[in-house]
């Protein structure tokens, strides 16, 4: 198999682990019980953005997860997670998100195009407090 190959694989299956860990990994801040809908829109949110996490035709997102490969092989340990606070507008618009630092500028800056190149699709709740904080756990799946 092809080095190139190799990569993407090991992206894709990354993505697939990524997706199984992530539903389960969602938060919404900073009410720590809040009503059930926040919770449900945190979710809708998560997926969102891990359907654009996930698009094999965003070079942006091929970008990152190159990023990701090449850092994970060279510090031989298991990935962060990515801690990423989104703030919407009542329409549902991401305006404000907050990355983590990455020691690469290409890298922040391709994450950031991805997560907000799609619109959301929905509106908040009512008085949902914000940021929505959501954490990414980026894992090889074996």
């Amino acid at each position: 198999m092809s080095r190139g190959k190799q990569a993407e694989n090991g992206w894709k299956s990354r993505l697939m682990g990524l997706l199984a860990l992530f539903i389960g990994s969602v938060a919404v801040a900073p009410a720590s019980a809040g009503p059930q809908d926040w919770d449900s829109y945190g979710r809708y949110v998560g997926l969102t953005l891990q359907e654009s996490l996930a698009r094999d035709d965003n070079p942006a997102a091929r970008r990152f997860h190159d990023f990701l490969d090449g850092n994970a092989q060279k510090n031989a340990e298991q990935l962060p997670d990515l801690v990423v606070r989104v703030w919407l507008d009542d329409s549902g618009k991401i305006v404000r998100l907050g990355i983590p630092e990455l020691g690469n500028a290409q890298a922040a800056k391709d994450l950031f195009e991805v997560l907000t190149a799609q619109p959301l699709g929905r509106q908040p709740p009512q008085d949902m407090p914000m940021p929505l904080i959501l954490r990414l756990q980026l894992t090889y799946k074996v």
